[in-house]
């Protein structure tokens, strides 16, 4: 029976500049991530609404039934409703508003978020509670619309 000695067996060796190379890109995107994390580089922060927007506090209430309303906060109005089956990119963009709540342990029916149009025409939906952002825009002129709606 032939046996398999240590000097038959082929190395594969990787050159050491190579390894010295990898470790060392390894190390500069660390201190990289690390140095922007610390200063903020590269970091995008949108502006608290100023006197030139449009905002509106809104809350929203499910009901047994699948019924959706929208309440203005001021005012306790409703100033939109959808029927199960309805209102679907409102009923889209607020699941992901409730899985943030939920996440964290926060009511999700009847707490307030912030709906506001920016001076340029942009819109968004910010939750106060978690911080939040969904850029309403990004998503087309016909989902705007749904929400546009529910500012004026």
């Amino acid at each position: 029976m032939a046996s398999v000695h240590d000097d038959e067996i082929p190395r594969i060796g990787v050159p050491r500049p190579a390894l010295v190379g990898a470790g060392l890109l390894i190390l500069v995107t660390v201190l990289l991530a690390w140095g922007a994390r610390l200063t903020g580089a590269g970091r995008t922060v949108l502006p608290a609404p100023d006197s030139g927007a449009f905002t509106r506090e809104i809350a929203f209430q499910t009901a047994a039934d699948g019924h959706l309303k929208v309440l203005d906060v001021g005012t306790g109005q409703v100033i939109a409703a959808y029927p199960e089956g309805e209102g679907g990119f409102v009923r889209g963009s607020l699941r992901a508003l409730r899985y943030e709540r939920e996440r964290r342990g926060l009511a999700f029916d009847g707490a307030p978020y912030r709906l506001v149009e920016w001076r340029n025409g942009r819109l968004t939906l910010d939750d106060p509670e978690t911080g939040y952002h969904i850029e309403l825009n990004a998503f087309g002129p016909n989902n705007v619309a749904a929400y546009r709606t529910l500012l004026h």
